[in-house]
């Protein structure tokens, strides 16, 4: 019988929770660790913003349908640059003819988070540890992977 590996993901950002979503469907045993269900984390009532790479990627794994619901496409993007005092418009018509409404998307981070979530709980080969939970010191990982917040 072959061993499956081990991996430990720590943090519960949606890009976190997406490797894990990807890397369960390759029957790893994934550990997701400082998981926290506060609804009043400031990171929750962010926006998430998608590009039209991502939503391909999504699409793979079958997710961009169930996302395309709680989200929203944008046709153009405004960006500044206040210290060379440049600005630079992306509009919809400056992207490939593949995606010609929307040149990326957003949606609210907890939305993203929570369909994520709910879509790891019926995996059996993921574990949720909670914050300050203890837990197994015995457990070794083959791979460790962090994700740290900047906000």
């Amino acid at each position: 019988m072959k061993r499956r590996f081990k991996l430990k993901i720590k943090g519960e950002s949606p890009r976190s929770l997406f490797l894990a979503f990807v890397l369960a469907k390759f029957r790893c045993d994934i550990y997701i660790y400082d998981f926290s269900r506060n609804p009043y984390s400031k990171k929750d009532y962010q926006i998430f913003f998608f590009s039209n790479s991502l939503k391909d990627l999504l699409s793979k794994y079958d997710i961009w349908k169930e996302i395309e619901d709680i989200s929203y496409g944008y046709t153009s993007l405004l960006v500044k640059d206040n210290l060379l005092s440049e600005q630079l418009l992306l509009r919809s018509e400056d992207s490939s003819k593949k995606h010609l409404n929307n040149i990326g998307w957003t949606a609210r981070y907890s939305d993203v988070k929570s369909l994520l979530i709910n879509k790891l709980i019926s995996f059996n080969n993921v574990h949720f540890v909670l914050k300050n939970q203890l837990i197994d010191e015995d457990l070794i990982f083959d791979y460790e992977f962090n994700f740290k917040s900047y906000y």
